[in-house]
């Protein structure tokens, strides 16, 4: 279920599918959905709440370029292709990694 927030934010407030059909291909295509009906509909930000539990619901939304809140439980990610690609921009760095210790 998706739903607006203010007038520039979409929030996406529960996915809800049969627990034996949701798989993580079907999971990732709704929130695809929803990410681009907001953008369809001119809302800036996408919102969604994750329990801090949830591992596979927290790397599904970074996947998709959802960061952390102030609360931490809450993702956020502008759907405007131009502050996606700021973002992107900003990403680029440099990734160093020592013995297994990231």
């Amino acid at each position: 279920m998706v739903q607006t927030e203010r007038p520039s934010t979409g929030v996406i407030a529960e996915i809800l599918v049969q627990p034996a059909l949701l798989t993580p291909a079907l999971w990732e295509s709704l929130v695809r959905w929803a990410l681009a009906w907001f953008a369809q509909n001119g809302l800036r930000r996408a919102r969604a709440t994750i329990d801090v539990s949830d591992a596979a619901a927290i790397a599904l939304y970074r996947k998709l370029g959802f960061t952390i809140g102030r609360r931490g439980l809450i993702y956020r990610r502008p759907t405007d292709d131009k502050e996606l690609a700021k973002m992107a921009e900003n990403r680029k760095g440099t990734y160093i990694k020592f013995g297994g210790w990231r």
